[in-house]
């Protein structure tokens, strides 16, 4: 398990404030939600499968879909400008 995935389910093993089965998270609890979705996807190699993940979280929780895609596209942006960073370090 990816340790997003384990953050968001000791939180709801906790019990306390969230009804994951009904999609009612507290504050904390939906952060954790989003972290875990976006670690999830990224995670997705193939892109067809990372596409029809996304159109179910789209389909499923389309009020967080943009949220999720947002974090996702800041964090492959940064990876790449690491990349690029690496390259010309590499290259002089």
């Amino acid at each position: 398990m990816i340790p997003e995935a384990d953050a968001l389910f000791d939180h709801l093993s906790a019990g306390r404030c969230c009804r994951a089965s009904h999609g009612r998270y507290c504050e904390t609890g939906r952060e954790l939600w989003v972290q875990d979705k976006v670690a999830f996807v990224l995670s997705i190699s193939d892109l067809e499968t990372r596409k029809a993940v996304m159109d179910t979280l789209r389909d499923n929780a389309p009020e967080w879909a943009e949220e999720i895609e947002g974090r996702i596209i800041r964090i492959w942006t940064e990876q790449r400008g690491k990349q690029n960073e690496n390259r010309q370090t590499a290259d002089t």
